[in-house]
């Protein structure tokens, strides 16, 4: 049956789009027909976030008059937002269709029809019944009139939020807004999570313990940096933590957990596991620690040759005057020990400051950046280890006696 999954946020800025971007590539990922709707007529980030895939000359979801000129965008779980590969490869893999909010960029100043909008939502909802397994709307942040229009279609919502006192305001009043609307489960999950923030995430499922808490996913700036450039978010095969947490949290809804399955074969590395490669990772940042002391002490020790070296070379040259005073040794000779000592004092010191100094910063400085990249890394890891042992708490939650709706 086909499963209509909403996106919601209380507040802005919660990471929603990303959320339902990854979710629609592992969906698709996993063999399922995937519909992804850009629902969000205020930021438009989804179809911002496709802005180089929008045909100017053709119009959206909220300024099409005709449901037959809605432009649908087709990307490919395994592409950087592009489809050539898949069509022309004979890859097995499914591409997920995106429709946006609207055509001509250009003209985004100009106030969207809602009406309109959901009028083009639901007939689109209606006739993909058996076109597509999962249609996931991206839905603007607070309380809209568009989410009023649509929610009463929609069989399973996931609010996303942050673990924030304001974001923990903003899920509560939205529980309530969306009971009026119409009795059902409502999911939730934390996005973007750091390991200190636990206490703000203990405090959002005591404060909003009526929405049913799937867990956390982590701050990723691999991620980031993948939606900063605009790529999808997810690559098969690299057991990408946010990804396997995703999967993980996704999973314990019994309308995607057999999909999630799927995903998992995709995004999963061969012979990797999740503890592995976080003891993996706890055992690099300790060869980096040992390396960067390491590094640190070579350059420390070619600091302290500087001063030595000139001395003894100040002495050579002080010698050298001292035996021409006493006409030991001709004129020239200490003329020539003076110039090779200042020349010999110049060079060592270039040498030191400039070269081997030099790469021992660049040394030092790569090890820094590694050893950043690592803790990162290990936060992502700690995060998802922290959600696993702590979702049988979540689970023990009292929530209302309420069943999705089929």
């Amino acid at each position: 049956m086909t499963t209509i999954l909403a996106f919601i946020s209380g507040k802005g800025g919660t990471g929603k789009t990303a959320v339902s971007l990854a979710t629609a590539q592992l969906l698709a990922a996993g063999g399922s027909r995937v519909a992804l709707y850009d629902a969000d007529l205020s930021t438009r980030g989804l179809t911002h976030y496709l802005s180089a895939r929008v045909d100017t000359s053709r119009t959206g979801l909220a300024d099409s008059v005709s449901l037959t000129d809605v432009q649908a965008i087709y990307v490919g779980p395994d592409s950087s937002l592009d489809t050539e590969t898949l069509t022309g490869s004979g890859s097995s893999v499914r591409p997920f269709i995106v429709y946006p909010i609207m055509g001509d960029l250009a003209g985004e100043d100009a106030d969207l029809d809602v009406d309109r909008a959901a009028k083009n939502i639901l007939a689109l909802l209606d006739r993909g019944k058996d076109e597509f397994d999962y249609h996931i709307l991206d839905l603007q942040a607070g309380l809209t009139p568009l989410l009023d229009r649509l929610y009463a279609q929609v069989n399973t919502s996931i609010v996303v939020t942050e673990a924030d006192p304001v974001s923990i305001a903003a899920v509560s009043y939205l529980r309530r807004h969306l009971d009026g609307l119409r009795k059902g489960v409502i999911y939730g999950l934390v996005n973007r999570a750091l390991p200190e923030e636990k206490s703000f995430f203990e405090a959002l499922l005591a404060y909003a313990g009526e929405i049913d808490w799937l867990g956390v996913l982590p701050s990723d700036p691999d991620v980031r940096r993948a939606f900063f450039l605009r790529g999808l978010l997810l690559k098969p095969q690299s057991s990408d933590p946010f990804g396997l947490q995703l999967i993980d949290t996704l999973g314990r809804v019994k309308r995607l957990s057999e999909s999630m399955q799927g995903a998992r074969k995709w995004l999963t590395a061969p012979g990797h596991s999740f503890d592995d490669d976080f003891h993996a990772l706890i055992e690099l940042r300790e060869v980096l620690e040992r390396q960067l002391a390491e590094a640190q002490f070579r350059r420390d020790r070619g600091r302290r040759w500087i001063g030595p070296v000139e001395l003894n070379m100040s002495l050579i040259i002080g010698l050298a005057i001292l035996l021409r005073a006493e006409s030991v040794i001709p004129l020239w000779a200490a003329v020539v020990v003076g110039v090779l000592g200042v020349i010999t004092t110049a060079f060592w010191r270039y040498y030191q400051r400039y070269i081997r100094m030099g790469y021992a910063e660049k040394e030092i400085s790569s090890l820094r950046d590694t050893l950043e990249r690592t803790d990162e890394q290990l936060r992502v890891y700690t995060v998802g280890r922290e959600s696993r042992s702590g979702s049988s708490k979540s689970a023990n939650i009292q929530r209302p006696a309420v069943t999705e709706r089929e």
